[in-house]
């Protein structure tokens, strides 16, 4: 009993309202009318939801008429009353307002009903002044007649709760100055410049004065995005939270999750825009040869990121040479470049989460949107096996295409029976320099052949293969055998 009291006690304190404990006497709390009336709707409108809103709905237009909400038989007896008058007036009065609307006003009347009973008006006597043609409407018409059922005055204090909620006073906000202090905050607070869309500012701003200075408010507004907002985009609700309940209302029953959620969707409207409008990030990737590792790398943050496409490969010897040539946004290298003007991340060859983290932060950083955006390329696993086919075809084409050129070169000083094994040798050459494992040990050359060696290099160049000099003294060996 105590820990539910201690839960008791939390939520009240949501609402600025006190749990006040005294022996021999019990307990009571202690608020504003309107804030203790804020828990009280809430109370009830959570227990209307699991109730199920479509059965609600149905005793509108179904006899016999019976509501219990389990709450009290105290408060089952007045909604009985009130969900009857609701009946008789929704037949007989035109309204624009939906059962979510009317479901509302019927809320606050039977916890206005209930208050006034006890001698607790919201605020003043006041009686009730408005314009004749309100008084034509459904919320005044219902008001009046449930009012008249229990012999209370007409208050206006007690209709601007019943037609407003607990904030009837939201409509004296500057709704300009309130957008661009939401815009400012929320833009400070994600690192997202929002403040620079203006049809964002002008969707918010729409938005907030139909919430906020429309004749009737209502705050239990079904929203079915309030779980994924709250998981995908945690700091960009948090900001909406924090600023709106500042500016707004600090009250749960008017700033509560489905109101922040409705903010937050004009926020990601803006977002995808700015994101679908942004180019891709182009990189270049940079290893020992320019390309088996860095094929590796580009798989691994394809598959991590979206949002990037390839500018090239280059080797550690052209690297500068190529960056200035395809004038990428970032380059990805496994050894460190100095003087380039290029954003560098140097990462381990075969990429850790670690290097995909450096990765991913820095692409968020050039593309001025939050890191949870950049989701995971879809297209990439699917096509994995597609790309890998394709190397494979264009290694062997490139293999067959470098024997030809380097047999045009030395073939005529080659054995006959040593050309198969030239052909096998040069396309596993290209494999190995495609996958940065070429031979490392260099052994003494025949002076005799050394003129084979430039133009046979050249050749593995102008085939885009950086090739060292082991492998170029490994394909010279096939003269001495000759």
């Amino acid at each position: 009993m105590v820990s539910d009291l201690n839960t008791v006690e939390r939520q009240l304190n949501r609402y600025h309202v006190k749990l006040i404990r005294k022996n021999y006497y019990g307990y009571t709390i202690t608020g504003l009318e309107a804030n203790i009336r804020s828990v009280l709707e809430e109370i009830v409108q959570s227990t209307v939801n699991h109730y199920d809103l479509a059965t609600i709905i149905d005793l509108f237009s179904v006899k016999p008429l019976e509501v219990k909400f389990g709450i009290s038989d105290e408060l089952d007896a007045i909604y009985q009353r009130i969900f009857k008058i609701v009946k008789q007036l929704k037949i007989l009065t035109a309204t624009s307002l939906d059962y979510n609307d009317i479901l509302t006003i019927a809320i606050r009347l039977g916890i206005a009903v209930a208050r006034l009973s006890i001698n607790r008006p919201i605020n003043s006597y006041c009686p009730v002044s408005i314009k004749e043609s309100e008084k034509n409407q459904l919320p005044y018409q219902l008001f009046q007649q449930v009012f008249n059922c229990y012999d209370f005055s007409l208050l206006q204090d007690e209709y601007a709760y019943i037609a407003n909620g607990p904030n009837a006073n939201l409509k004296d906000q500057n709704i300009v100055v309130l957008t661009e202090k939401i815009l400012n905050f929320v833009s400070t607070s994600t690192g997202h410049p929002y403040q620079k869309d203006n049809q964002l500012r002008t969707n918010l701003f729409s938005h907030l004065m139909m919430k906020l200075t429309s004749q009737y408010k209502f705050t239990n507004e079904y929203n079915p995005f309030v779980a994924d907002v709250k998981q995908k985009y945690p700091r960009l609700f948090h900001a909406i939270y924090q600023v709106t309940k500042k500016e707004i209302s600090a009250n749960p029953a008017v700033v509560n999750d489905s109101f922040i959620t409705f903010i937050a969707l004009h926020f990601l409207v803006s977002l995808e825009k700015y994101v679908n409008r942004n180019h891709n990030i182009r990189i270049v990737y940079i290893c020992s040869t320019g390309l088996g590792v860095t094929n590796l790398i580009q798989q691994k943050v394809e598959a991590s990121l979206s949002g990037v496409e390839i500018a090239g490969f280059a080797s550690f010897v052209n690297a500068k040479k190529e960056i200035k040539r395809l004038q990428p946004d970032l380059v990805i290298s496994i050894f460190p470049l100095k003087e380039v003007t290029v954003p560098v991340i140097e990462v381990n060859p075969v990429p850790s989460n670690q290097d995909i983290s450096k990765i991913k932060q820095k692409i968020a950083d050039l593309k001025e949107i939050p890191e949870e955006l950049l989701t995971p390329n879809n297209q990439t696993l699917a096509t994995t096996n597609k790309r890998e086919e394709t190397v494979s075809r264009d290694l062997i084409i490139k293999g067959f295409t470098v024997y030809e050129q380097v047999k045009a070169i030395m073939g005529h000083v080659i054995n006959s029976k040593y050309q198969d094994a030239l052909l096998l040798h040069i396309l596993m050459s290209v494999h190995r320099i495609y996958y940065d494992q070429q031979y490392q040990q260099v052994t003494d050359i025949n002076h005799a052949f050394i003129k084979f060696i430039e133009p046979i290099k050249q050749v593995y160049l102008n085939n885009g293969l950086e090739i060292n000099d082991s492998e170029l003294v490994a394909i010279i060996e096939y003269l001495n055998f000759s």
